[in-house]
């Protein structure tokens, strides 16, 4: 517990999980604007930029696995669009547009 009066450290949040909310209430565009001004600027507003645990990767997984494929389809879109060379990302894309024909 902190003494009356001391300064509580701001907590790193994660920038790719803000990211992901944003796009699902307010769309890729915005979405890709909060992640690269919070890549740019990530001190200043307290974002972890690249942390493994929230990865566009594993958030697009856990979508999936909840049965959630649009979801995923839109996170893994905006990883793309960050980062359109990533081939893990363009296969995981593929994959899930034929998982999603299929059904």
């Amino acid at each position: 517990m902190l003494p009356i009066g001391e300064q509580v450290e701001v907590i790193p949040r994660s920038l790719t999980m803000h990211a992901a909310g944003i796009l699902a209430s307010e769309g890729i565009d915005s979405a890709l604007d909060v992640y690269k001004s919070g890549s740019a600027r990530r001190s200043k507003l307290g974002y972890v930029p690249y942390e493994s645990d929230f990865s566009f990767r594993s958030i697009a997984g856990r979508l999936l696995q909840g049965g959630e494929p649009d979801g995923a389809a839109a996170i893994i879109d905006l990883a793309l669009a960050l980062d359109p060379d990533d081939e893990e990302l363009c296969l995981m894309k593929d994959q899930l547009a034929d998982s999603i024909a299929r059904s």
